[in-house]
């Protein structure tokens, strides 16, 4: 009877440990990223955004600034973002912008929409290799120096969570 009433309690037990599991993974992205940007421990921000492409090069000056999304990672002073979240796992990093003394605004244009414009002192890099791989090195974007980056978030609230982090990031601009 004992050991019958123990198999109980364990099964209960499982079944709370199996809803909090379930409950955890279709948590909300926004929840996500609002709940890392209030933990004082957690010295990064990541999740997906999406970005307007810079369009345009020498060959086709107007290009195409369509909107994508990305996978992005505050460490630091630095924007990093890749195709998705295994693309940045895996070392394939699109590029990676140094923060400071950048200024980051609400969009005039789009509620969910944020701007990052690059000061003086900004620097934008892309990889020339893999991440992991041996000869991989950091090539500064001169294209890009000068460049607004354009995103959005999901929401507004999400929006503000992202600019707050950003702007502390780069210095408080």
């Amino acid at each position: 009877m004992y050991q019958k009433e123990t198999m109980d309690v364990q099964e209960d037990v499982n079944r709370q440990l199996i809803e909090g599991a379930k409950i955890h993974a279709v948590q909300l992205p926004e929840q996500k990223v609002i709940e890392a940007a209030q933990d004082k421990e957690v010295t990064e921000l990541q999740g997906y955004l999406i970005k307007q492409g810079g369009g345009g090069n020498v060959l086709n000056p107007l290009g195409r600034k369509n909107w994508k999304q990305r996978y992005f990672i505050l460490n630091g002073a630095n924007l990093i973002y890749a195709k998705t979240k295994d693309d940045y796992e895996r070392g394939k990093i699109i590029k990676e912008l140094c923060l400071t003394g950048c200024r980051i605004d609400p969009s005039r244009d789009a509620g969910e929409g944020f701007d990052i414009t690059p000061g003086k002192s900004a620097h934008v890099f892309e990889l020339q290799k893999g991440f992991f791989e041996k000869n991989s090195k950091k090539r500064s974007s001169a294209a890009d120096s000068g460049r607004v980056f354009k995103l959005r978030a999901q929401t507004i609230k999400e929006r503000d969570v992202w600019i707050d982090k950003l702007r502390e990031a780069a210095g408080g601009y």
